[in-house]
């Protein structure tokens, strides 16, 4: 689980756009894997595993996939509160924040005047350490960056 979930987040900031129907399809597939993951232990003869690595296995399934999850659900909400969903769903502390919401705002097909004035908005609402910053570069630069492939 912790080297397929990585991937599978990995494979979704490969797409080119995500607009509504997308995110909600990706929710669902989400769901779906988050479901196969968790009947692991049952498929390989869970009765006979020890409670506590069961418990633990769904731990890291859990949090690995509600990485993926809220970013899904970020991809889905509506632009003018992508920025408020983005704050809610993703974890405090991520140390990977600045990056995803980077690439969910290139996801969505937003221009660049609308990536700054978001990325503007979540600024202003936390300290200096935590500020993200837009490439100013093209979107060839995004690219080569997230290796998106045209």
């Amino acid at each position: 689980a912790k080297a397929c979930i990585p991937l599978y987040e990995e494979h979704i900031f490969k797409c080119k756009r995500v607009n509504a129907l997308g995110a909600q399809q990706l929710a669902l597939d989400s769901h779906a894997i988050k479901s196969i993951f968790l009947a692991i232990p049952r498929l390989r003869g869970g009765e006979n595993l020890p409670a506590r690595r069961t418990r633990a296995f769904n731990r890291i399934v859990d949090r690995e996939m509600g990485r993926v999850v809220a970013i899904v659900k970020t991809l889905a909400s509506p632009t003018d509160c992508l920025i408020a969903t983005c704050r809610t769903l993703m974890p405090r502390g991520d140390t990977r924040f600045s990056e995803t919401l980077t690439k969910v705002l290139y996801l969505k097909g937003l221009k660049k005047q609308q990536q700054e004035a978001l990325v503007e908005t979540y600024n202003a609402g936390v300290e200096a350490k935590d500020h993200v910053a837009l490439d100013k570069k093209s979107d060839g630069h995004f690219k080569r960056i997230f290796n998106f492939r045209s």
